[in-house]
């Protein structure tokens, strides 16, 4: 792939023929996790865009699931508040003071070479923002677009809510996402130790979703294409990243950091 078309970062241009990728609509205009999805109006004869993991012109979009739709409605300006923090935050500042009580700060002491990491706190609630780190270069980029990561979280949790049951595995809950962006929950606590019950939870975890993404990568065009664990190395016990995870005060294990593009 020429490495001009990759992945860089989402970076927004100006396209002809861009489409919405990986949103399959099923009533009206929800999905089957009922999120909903605006894509980026055309601009007369081009649309605002970015080349995606493939080199395939992607339409600029932003995914909402359902918590998301009541999180934006329940705070209202919410997204302008977001945009002109995060604007902020990569000029280098730590905290910012927004309206309405709202406060961005730099997430300190969790390091990400794929992003740059935030909180967004609202009176007493705290939420987490992403964004793709803006200097990475192309050849060490292994992130994708957060829109995808969204969907294939929610697959996860759908189509495995058995298996994730019984290993006591949950996920944060997603509120929105665009190409650039990413809004979920906050999770409180700690990585887990690497004990001999954590890690076995983390083995049988890897090893079923490794072989739903077997099952569901059909095609280049596929959601799961190129998609790997961010486990290190899921199938030997003692290579499992337990950092990758937070261990909640009800004994859940909240997957924080799940996936990866090679």
């Amino acid at each position: 792939m020429n490495e001009t078309r990759r992945f860089t970062n989402n970076e927004i241009q100006y396209m002809p023929h861009p489409q919405v990728r990986h949103f399959l609509r099923l009533d009206g205009y929800k999905d089957r996790f009922e999120n909903r999805i605006f894509p980026a109006e055309k601009h007369g004869i081009l649309t605002p865009g970015y080349y995606d993991r493939e080199g395939r012109q992607t339409q600029a979009a932003i995914l909402i699931s359902p918590d998301g739709d009541r999180f934006i409605k329940r705070n209202p300006g919410i997204l302008h508040s977001i945009e002109k923090g995060l604007k902020e935050i990569v000029k280098g500042a730590d905290d910012v003071e927004l309206d309405r009580g709202r406060k961005m700060s730099r997430l300190t002491g969790v390091f990400s070479v794929q992003s740059l990491l935030s909180t967004l706190s609202i009176n007493n609630d705290k939420y987490f923002i992403k964004i793709h780190a803006p200097s990475l270069p192309p050849r060490d980029n292994l992130s994708q677009p957060f829109i995808n990561e969204m969907l294939e979280v929610q697959a996860i949790q759908t189509d495995l809510r058995e298996a994730l049951t019984k290993i006591s595995i949950t996920f944060p809950t997603y509120y929105f996402a665009s190409g650039q962006v990413l809004c979920r929950g906050y999770e409180n606590g700690l990585a887990p130790s690497p004990t001999e019950d954590i890690l076995k939870r983390i083995f049988n975890l890897s090893r079923v979703v490794n072989y739903y993404i077997g099952d569901e990568d059909t095609d280049k065009k596929s959601l799961w294409h190129n998609i790997e664990l961010d486990l290190l190395d899921g199938f030997l016990m003692n290579a499992i990243r337990c950092e990758n995870f937070i261990e909640r005060s009800d004994g859940l294990l909240s997957w924080i950091d799940p996936f990866l593009h090679s």
